[in-house]
């Protein structure tokens, strides 16, 4: 399969003497297409710093990151939707950002709510919706971007287990669809067992193991 993104000797230190934190140290690892990968690990273990790392968010303090061409998508934990548009304006944003023409932009919106089983709210507001529906709505958004790569920060964090459940499945098939790689830190052990890899984040180091 086709490298996506690769990390060679990774590191990330927030600030500088006694007062810094090395968050990740010493990480190398490759998301290839198709890889659907769980990073689990305690919290304040780097997860996040190594999925802003993957995501272009951050950059590392030492070591090299390769991003072969390759569009992200993120999903993040807490609400990401902007409130004053209503949803199919939240999933077309992105798209208008990158150029996208308006009209197209909002048919591939339109398509992906549908997708997603949101046909009928694309004019609500974010505060009309669940929590459950809102992230669908990020799921949506993700999937009319069309990346190569998509990044989940624990999208199931403020869910239950119902919802997260539904949420890992949309992700789950929307990167089967696009063929992109996946990558989900979560705490959920239900949820990384649904996923053939599992990076393991201990103390800002990476071990990996297959599922």
């Amino acid at each position: 399969m086709t490298a996506i993104i690769s990390c060679t000797d990774v590191s990330r230190t927030y600030g500088s003497g006694r007062d810094a934190v090395v968050a990740i140290h010493g990480v190398t690892c490759e998301v290839r297409e198709g890889d659907k990968i769980a990073v689990v690990g305690s919290s304040g273990s780097g997860k996040t710093t190594l999925l802003h790392l993957l995501s272009g968010l951050d950059g590392p303090t030492t070591g090299e990151i390769h991003r072969y061409d390759a569009p992200v998508g993120i999903v993040f934990q807490g609400p990401s939707l902007l409130p004053p548009l209503d949803v199919t304006e939240n999933v077309a944003l992105p798209l208008l950002i990158a150029g996208c023409d308006g009209g197209e932009a909002e048919d591939r919106a339109r398509e992906a709510l549908r997708q997603v089983g949101l046909a009928g709210l694309g004019k609500r507001l974010p505060e009309e919706l669940s929590g459950g529906q809102a992230q669908r709505v990020a799921v949506a958004r993700v999937l009319a971007a069309a990346p190569r790569l998509i990044i989940a920060d624990e999208p199931t964090g403020q869910l239950d287990s119902a919802h997260a459940d539904e949420i890992i499945s949309l992700l789950l098939g929307v990167a089967d669809d696009l063929e992109a790689g996946l990558v989900i830190a979560t705490h959920d052990p239900a949820i990384a067992e649904r996923l053939p890899y599992r990076w393991e984040m201990c103390d800002g180091t990476l071990g990996r193991q297959t599922c």
